[in-house]
C-alpha cells in the first residue's frame, strides 16, 4: 500500500510539473503572438503614414536632400499595390518635372547662341544698309557739288570771255608779255597782266572799274624782284608810253646792271633796297623771258 501511495504521489508531482510547463509554454506563445500582432499593427500604421506623405514633401526630400522620411524595406510590409503605385506615380511625376526643367534649360542654352547670331546678322545687315546709304549720300553730294562747281565755272568762263572780247586787241595781245617800265629815272623789269591773271581783290576791282568808267583797258604791270610773300606793292597801273618790250629794252642795254651797281657788287658793298630789287628782278626777267606766256608767274596762285 505504501508503495502504491508513493508511486501515486510521484505521478502527481510529474503531472503537476508537466502541467505547469505546458501552461508556461502556452503563456509564452500567447505573449509572442501578442507582440507580433502589435509589431504588425505598428508597421501597418507607419507604412500608411509614409504612404500619406504628399507630393510636395517628396519633392522637398528629393531637392533638399533631407532624409526626413525614409521608407525601409520593412515598411513595405502591409502596403497595398495601389499605395505602391501611388508612390511610384508621384516619384515618376517628380522625375518628369526635373527632366522637363533640364530640357527647358538646355533649350534656353541653345536659343541664346541663336539669338546672338540673329542679332549679329541683323546688326551686320543694318551696318551694310547704313554704309550703302552713306555712300549713296556721299555720291549724291559729290554730284551736287560737281554740278554746282561746273555751273559756276561755266558762268565764270562766260563772264571772262565776254569781258575780254570788249578789250582792245593791242592791249589784250600784251597780256603776259615781259619788258621794261620807267619808274622815276630807272627802267625796271615788268610783265604786263590782264584782270584774270591775278586773284580777285582790290587790283582786279580797280581794273574793272577803270574799264567800265572809261571804256578803255588800263595797263597793269607786275614788278619783277618784288617780295613774293607781300604783293601789296607789286602791281602798278601805267600808261603805254612808259612801257617798252623786252627786245627793245635789250637793244638799249636795259637788261644789264649799271656800272655803279657792278662796282658795289665787286667791292662787296651793301646795296640799297631799290638796287636789290633791280638785281633780283633782272634775274627773274631773264628766266621768264625764255618761257611761254602760260608758264610765266607759275608760282603765283590765281583764284577765280
Amino acid at each position: 500500500t505504501s508503495a502504491i501511495v508513493a508511486s501515486m504521489q510521484k505521478l502527481r508531482s510529474v503531472g503537476k510539473k508537466s502541467t505547469s510547463v505546458t501552461a508556461k509554454n502556452a503563456t509564452k506563445k500567447k505573449k509572442m503572438k501578442t507582440k507580433k500582432n502589435v509589431s504588425i499593427e505598428g508597421s501597418e500604421t507607419k507604412s500608411s503614414d509614409a504612404v500619406e506623405v504628399t507630393l510636395e514633401e517628396k519633392i522637398a526630400t528629393k531637392t533638399d536632400q533631407k532624409p526626413d522620411v525614409v521608407v525601409s524595406k520593412k515598411r513595405k510590409v502591409g502596403i497595398t499595390p495601389e499605395e505602391v503605385h501611388s508612390v511610384a506615380s508621384s516619384i515618376s511625376t517628380v522625375s518628369r518635372a526635373k527632366l522637363t526643367k533640364k530640357k527647358q534649360q538646355a533649350k534656353k542654352c541653345k536659343i541664346k547662341p541663336k539669338i546672338k547670331r540673329e542679332f549679329k546678322q541683323e546688326h551686320e545687315e543694318r551696318h551694310k544698309d547704313e554704309t550703302s546709304l552713306n555712300i549713296t549720300r556721299a555720291v549724291s553730294d559729290s554730284k551736287e557739288i560737281s554740278m554746282k562747281y561746273d555751273t559756276e565755272e561755266r558762268k565764270f568762263r562766260l563772264e571772262k570771255e565776254t569781258m575780254l572780247n570788249q578789250v582792245d586787241k593791242s592791249v589784250k595781245d600784251d597780256f603776259r608779255k615781259v619788258g621794261f617800265a620807267k619808274w622815276q629815272r630807272q627802267w625796271l623789269p615788268v610783265i604786263q597782266l590782264g584782270p584774270y591773271d591775278i586773284s580777285p581783290g582790290p587790283v582786279r576791282k580797280y581794273w574793272m572799274d577803270f574799264f567800265h568808267k572809261r571804256n578803255k583797258a588800263p595797263r597793269l604791270v607786275y614788278w619783277y624782284g618784288s617780295p613774293k610773300d607781300d604783293l601789296s606793292k607789286s602791281f602798278s597801273f601805267l600808261s603805254k608810253n612808259t612801257i617798252v618790250s623786252y627786245d627793245e629794252g635789250v637793244k638799249k642795254s636795259r637788261h644789264e646792271l649799271s656800272a655803279k651797281i657792278k662796282k658795289k657788287l665787286l667791292a662787296g658793298k651793301q646795296l640799297t633796297v631799290a638796287e636789290k630789287v633791280l638785281v633780283k628782278g633782272l634775274t627773274e626777267l631773264k628766266d621768264e623771258s625764255e618761257m611761254s606766256k602760260e608758264n610765266r608767274l607759275s608760282w603765283m596762285k590765281i583764284e577765280d
